[in-house]
């Protein structure tokens, strides 16, 4: 392998990717309720704003999720094999920025309150607490006509509930530094709704093909 065959790669696939072009759209399960869930004190419009927008703007980091496939030892004629029975999804951890008004905490408080009372202590249906997180990932070229700022692929964790809402720090000697929230979501499994993976899968067959035939 040659560097003019790693370059020519790069230029057909418009170079390598950038971790800071994606978008995190955060969708609790709730948001259409939440005016009555706070006793309408913000206003449908704003909290609205919050749930579907402001929340995911302000996500500063995320991950495209893994998946891990469980397996067990499985011994056949004298060697032993890891045979697959399952499969695994590690919780997501995404970290946002919070503004003055706490709205960001708030939202996921209340998605945890809508888990559990904690009053009754009584847990609510999983239906109706679990929603999805959808991480897109977005094209990083800026070549004139390039595809710059459209959707690469795109990630839906679906049945996903905020896990662990993580202390936030107060300290008098942290005046310049930005106060964060970091929410642990569990969920069900994710798709990908990639738009393209079937032509590329094609394309890359036929590729494959004129080099065994070539």
């Amino acid at each position: 392998m040659n560097i003019d065959d790693i370059k020519s790669v790069l230029n057909v696939s418009a170079g390598p990717s950038l971790r800071c072009n994606y978008l995190v759209t955060v969708c609790p399960p709730f948001l259409l309720k939440l005016p009555e869930f706070l006793g309408g004190q913000y206003g449908g419009a704003a909290v609205s704003f919050v749930g579907a927008r402001q929340v995911s703007i302000l996500a500063l980091n995320a991950s495209l999720p893994g998946r891990v496939i469980s397996t067990t030892p499985h011994r056949m004629y004298g060697t032993v094999r890891e045979m697959p029975y399952g499969v695994l999804y590690a919780p997501m951890q995404i970290t946002f920025l919070c503004t003055n008004s706490m709205l960001e905490r708030t939202l996921f408080n209340i998605w945890q309150e809508n888990i559990m009372n904690h009053k009754s202590y009584y847990m609510n249906y999983y239906n109706d607490y679990v929603g999805s997180i959808v991480i897109q990932k977005m094209s990083d070229s800026k070549d004139v006509g390039s595809l710059a700022g459209e959707v690469v692929s795109t990630y839906v964790l679906e049945e996903a509930y905020p896990k662990i809402i993580a202390e936030q720090e107060l300290s008098y000697g942290s005046k310049n530094e930005y106060m964060t929230l970091t929410v642990e979501f569990s969920y069900a499994r994710w798709r990908n709704t990639l738009s393209d993976l079937e032509t590329f899968a094609k394309a890359a067959a036929s590729v494959a093909l004129d080099n065994i035939v070539g």
